[in-house]
């Protein structure tokens, strides 16, 4: 929903981008980018700030123990999936601004 209310608001800047000449598969790369570097940098800060607390509270040999670890991986996984999921479904959104434009 994020995704889809980001595009409504930048409808302008889409439409311009379009009047331009700029195709859609352009417009979809770039909005996946916007997503995508936010979540990779909240992923990795989010990661070492878990190994660095959590690794002397619980000590480091939980995170040896490869169910703990194929747990985490696989919720962060998940998480990361759902977003990049949202921004996937903004591309009906997008492509409806950019034929009001044309």
């Amino acid at each position: 929903m994020l995704q889809a209310g980001r595009v409504i608001d930048q409808r302008r800047t889409y439409r311009d981008l379009a009047l331009v000449g700029t195709d859609a598969r352009t417009l979809d790369a770039a909005r996946f980018r916007e997503t995508l570097v936010p979540l990779l940098v909240a992923t990795g800060t989010a990661a070492g700030s878990m190994l660095l607390i959590l690794g002397p509270l619980v000590g480091v040999g939980t995170f040896a123990d490869p169910t703990v670890l194929v747990r985490y991986v696989l919720s962060v996984a998940a998480a990361a999936g759902l977003v990049l999921l949202g921004a996937a479904a903004s591309t009906p959104v997008a492509r409806a601004v950019v034929a009001g434009a044309r």
